[in-house]
Parts: C-alpha cells; sequence; structure tokens
C-alpha cells in the first residue's frame, strides 16, 4: 500500500499527505491479503478493528439452516467494513465476510482512533466515520426495499433502477454475478436468469453477464 492510494480512501477523505503518513503510523494500519472464497471475518470472532477494501471484491453475507446464502453487503475497493461489530463489541453471529475474488484489505483499531483523541485531524476521520456508517444504513435499507417487493420482475426493475442512479446512465456493469445478484435479492438463480430473458424479450432490458443496458 502507498499513502497516496490511502488518502482516496474515503474514511481518511480531508487529510493531507503529512497527517495521513503520521495516521498510519498512529493507527498501526496493516495490509492483509486474502485469496478468493476467504473468510475475513468470521462469525464467531469479536473484532475491535475495522476493515477497508483496497483492491478486490469481497460480501457481508449469511447462510440459513440449508446453507443458501444471502448476501447482506457487497463490499467495494476503498469502502469500509465491519465498523458496526467494532464499534458495538460484538461477534458478527450469523454473518461473515468473505472475499468472491483475491483481495487487499487494510484494518485499524477503534481503540487507537480513541486513544489519539488529542491529534487534531482524528476529527476528520470521526466525522467521516459518521458519514460513512450513514450513508450504508441508508443503502441497507434500499436492500430490504428491493428484497421486500413480492414479484420477481419487480425486485429487479427496483434494483436496475437504482444502478441507473448510481451510474447516471442507462448503460452500466454491476459489480455482482448471477449467483450473487440471486443471493443479494434472497431470489433462486434459475427464476432469476428466466425473468432476465423474459424482461429482455419484452424489450425492457439487454444484457450480457454483468452488463445492463435499460430500457423501461
Amino acid at each position: 500500500m502507498t499513502i497516496e492510494e490511502i488518502m482516496n480512501v474515503p474514511v481518511f477523505k480531508g487529510l493531507t499527505y503529512e497527517e495521513m503518513k503520521t495516521t498510519l503510523e498512529l493507527l498501526q494500519v496493516k495490509e492483509k491479503v486474502f485469496n478468493a472464497d476467504s473468510v475475513i471475518i468470521n462469525s464467531d470472532s469479536i473484532t475491535r478493528s475495522f476493515g477497508i477494501l483496497l483492491e478486490g471484491s469481497a460480501t457481508i453475507q449469511t447462510y440459513d439452516r440449508n446453507g443458501n446464502r444471502y448476501i447482506i453487503y457487497d463490499i467495494k475497493p476503498g469502502e469500509l467494513f465491519s465498523e458496526t461489530f467494532a464499534i458495538l463489541n460484538i461477534q458478527p453471529k450469523l454473518l461473515e465476510v468473505r472475499s468472491q475474488t483475491k483481495c487487499r484489505v487494510i484494518g485499524f483499531s477503534l481503540d487507537d482512533i480513541l486513544k489519539h483523541r488529542d491529534v487534531p485531524w482524528m476529527d476528520k476521520i470521526r466525522v467521516n466515520l459518521i458519514y460513512i456508517t450513514a450513508a450504508k444504513n441508508l443503502m441497507l435499507a434500499k436492500r430490504v426495499f428491493f428484497s421486500s417487493q413480492r414479484r420477481l420482475r419487480d425486485k429487479i426493475i427496483m434494483y436496475l433502477s437504482s444502478e441507473l442512479e448510481d451510474h447516471k446512465s442507462t448503460k452500466f456493469y454491476i459489480s455482482m454475478n448471477r449467483q450473487e445478484l440471486a443471493d443479494y435479492l434472497a431470489v433462486d438463480r434459475s427464476a432469476l436468469s428466466y425473468e432476465l430473458s423474459k424482461m429482455q424479450s419484452d424489450g425492457l432490458i439487454k444484457y450480457k453477464k454483468n452488463y445492463f443496458e435499460i430500457y423501461f
């Protein structure tokens, strides 16, 4: 990792190069590499650390009693994760963080942030943390809204409409493959593929793998 790379992470927004350099030392920020399909945080662990995904793809997910996976959140590069567990000092219990591809992750402790309250720019980090947590809560609320739709087509339309807004374009790539999208929407993959095909036949969308064009 480089200082320039870390400065682009939202949680450190507003820090100067020298402030960032000192912060890495004060917070003892360390980088770890995880291979694809590796557990980053398991459901039995108690963590006081924040994680930030620098590169790759990872998800916060859970499983039901039959082993079916449900994706709670799709973590993108630059995003913070495990902040709820760190702040509340609790076990994830039924949740785990798992890499989908090879990932580079950095971590730092909440205790170190609290310990260095006298460092002026730590206020910037704390404000950023509050903003990021609030924004993520909004995104999780959107996910509940998608999955609460009764018809599968409505779930898909709501999800793609949200992606359209985020990309500000009717043509975009989504970050999830077909199985991950099915898990995210809490639907069967075969049913999802069938409905997407019907929507394409109806002229509502065009798609190939994770590329979509929207016409509704």
